[in-house]
């Protein structure tokens, strides 16, 4: 009788030793890599702000997740991942840029933005923010010389 008690209990023993071996087993790891158009990118994951900048390798967890990657002067690059093996992920992250639209006295004067010839007024051009130097410049008229900050859309 002692006997079977005895193989009774290192069965029970076995069985919970095993569960719990195969619920560790259950949580599987893989590598997300990040990489990103804009060096030195912070990246979020589920919105908590991670240690370092891409490029970058994590170690984690099977699942969904968040993933937001973010640089000055760019929109975010935000993707939903579903983690069940490991992955690469090549964020592109695009310019915020604004329209300054330049128009002027004289129809088809040359417009020059940092002394490069972009097109003819009335000029839209898209850039991102920043200072530029605008030349308004026509035969027979002096030349208009203005230093822009670009903030947001402007109109000159």
């Amino acid at each position: 009788m002692k006997g079977k008690r005895i193989v009774f209990v290192l069965l029970v023993l076995l069985v919970a030793a095993t569960s719990g071996f195969s619920q560790r087993a259950a949580t599987t790891r893989h590598l997300l890599t990040i990489n990103s158009n804009v060096a030195n990118s912070q990246v979020f994951i589920n919105a908590v702000l991670q240690s370092g900048t891409t490029p970058m390798r994590l170690t984690l967890n099977a699942g969904s997740y968040s993933v937001t990657v973010r640089a000055p002067g760019h929109r975010d690059y935000v993707a939903n991942i579903n983690l069940n093996r490991n992955l690469t992920l090549n964020a592109t992250l695009q310019p915020i840029t604004h329209v300054l639209t330049v128009n002027s006295n004289v129809r088809n004067s040359l417009v020059f933005v940092n002394n490069q010839q972009r097109g003819t007024a009335p000029l839209r051009v898209n850039l991102q923010a920043g200072n530029y130097s605008i030349r308004v410049a026509a035969d027979g008229y002096y030349p208009n010389n203005q230093v822009v900050q670009l903030r947001q859309d402007s109109v000159i």
